[in-house]
């Protein structure tokens, strides 16, 4: 037996003028009247973007996330990946979106791709210690605006 997914639609029907109303007043519902921040999820956001060095130098292709430190189940955890200058930009709900205002624990973790793959895998290059909010030592705090962090200084 094969899955097909049917078209609802039959061919040449084109939409009602009802259905077009509703999708244009559902659409602006959506926008709303506009706010000082975007507000793309359960809460609103602030741009946010940083830098990570480990041992001194640029850690490229790290994968920086922000755990909020209050338990909010509205808020999602923020994450950004870093360039080749160990630079990145945070996303919550869209790609560099930002994150809320708050108090978070930061992990960092980082792929060794020059290390031997185990289990399918590549090694991680960083210590585990910075894997978990618990042992990383690393906090941020957003603030409502644009905000820089200090650049996360990572060592063995």
């Amino acid at each position: 037996m094969q899955c097909r997914v049917r078209n609802a639609e039959p061919r040449g029907t084109k939409p009602s003028v009802r259905f077009l109303c509703f999708s244009l007043l559902a659409l602006l519902m959506l926008i709303g009247c506009g706010g000082k921040k975007p507000r793309v999820g359960p809460l609103a956001v602030n741009p946010v973007r940083g830098a990570v060095t480990y041992l001194g130098e640029p850690l490229e292709a790290a994968i920086v996330t922000l755990v909020p430190v209050a338990a909010n189940k509205a808020q999602a955890a923020s994450q950004g990946v870093t360039n080749e200058e160990g630079e990145f930009v945070l996303s919550t709900y869209n790609p560099n979106d930002g994150a809320p205002e708050g108090q978070y624990f930061v992990t960092i973790s980082c792929e060794d791709r020059n290390g031997k793959k185990v289990g399918g895998e590549f090694p991680e290059l960083l210590p585990v210690r910075y894997q978990s909010p618990q042992t990383s030592g690393l906090k941020a705090t957003i603030e409502d605006g644009e905000n820089d962090l200090p650049t996360f200084n990572l060592v063995k």
